[in-house]
């Protein structure tokens, strides 16, 4: 192989690791967003079951009258 291939193949191989890595980035920062949207959390407190919706908290009566 010629150094011009070699080159190439680096460029090629780096160029493609990086690509890799920066859509693991977005991709992952897209998920986390999503998550932390559109995910709810239920815990149990020693009042009764408490939902948190978009960093409000309900507790689960009102949220059966709001229906």
């Amino acid at each position: 192989m010629t150094t011009q291939k070699i080159n190439n193949l680096k460029v090629i191989m780096v160029s493609s690791i990086i690509g890799f890595i920066m859509g693991s980035v977005i991709t992952g920062f897209s998920v986390y967003q999503h998550i932390n949207t559109e995910y709810y959390k239920l815990h149990m407190t020693n009042i009764g079951m408490m939902i948190f919706v978009k960093d409000k908290i309900y507790n689960l009566s009102e949220m059966k009258s709001m229906e």
